[in-house]
């Protein structure tokens, strides 16, 4: 559980740069002309089918790469993890089977079901078993959650693929930066 919280908090820690780049960018009006525009039910479409395929679609490119590295992981933990769970039922069903064969075989066979419950062998087994299910569930969670937050991250950067904004960093003279946004307001004629 920790590494998996090590992990999540590395990535996201990574994630700042990518993210404060797209958000940094300002856009060239050739370069937005090039890219192709996409609704925002497409781009949440997009990125539910292929990770970060939203978001590369509306020229979200840093976040595009983040998510399709987080849910990449995720898909790859949650069959990493599947294939120890069954390797896990298949040790048990395993010991279970030749325990019960081992008891048969000597004639032990008066409560035979309650010796197999109290056997240590198979009560670590089912342990074991039950930490792999707790496992798989906490991957599947968090794949379903790296896919709707991919998918609504797709969906706003549609919308906000043309809104012109304009960030401008100034340095000053004591090392510090200054951000100048500029958001262009419509204005009001008179007539």
């Amino acid at each position: 559980m920790m590494k998996r919280l090590l992990l999540l908090i590395l990535l996201l820690s990574c994630a700042r740069s990518g993210l404060a780049q797209d958000t940094l960018a300002v856009r060239d009006s050739a370069a937005a002309d090039t890219l192709q525009r996409f609704s925002p039910g497409k781009a949440l479409l997009r990125s539910f089918i292929l990770p970060g395929w939203g978001q590369f679609s509306v020229g979200a490119y840093g976040r595009g790469a983040l998510f399709a590295s987080l849910q990449g992981t995720s898909y790859y933990m949650l069959w990493k993890t599947r294939d120890k769970l069954q390797r896990a039922e298949d040790r048990l069903d395993t010991r279970t089977n030749a325990l019960r064969d081992s008891l048969v075989a000597t004639g032990d066979t008066v409560g035979l079901e309650a010796k197999l419950d109290t056997a240590q062998v198979l009560v670590s087994g089912r342990a074991l078993v039950d930490s792999r299910e707790r496992h798989m569930q906490d991957w599947i969670t968090y794949t379903i959650f790296f896919t709707l937050a991919s998918g609504v991250d797709a969906f706003v950067a549609a919308h906000l693929a043309d809104f012109p904004v304009r960030i401008e960093p100034e340095a000053r003279t004591d090392g510090s930066v200054n951000l100048k946004l500029s958001v262009p307001l419509p204005s009001r004629r008179r007539q």
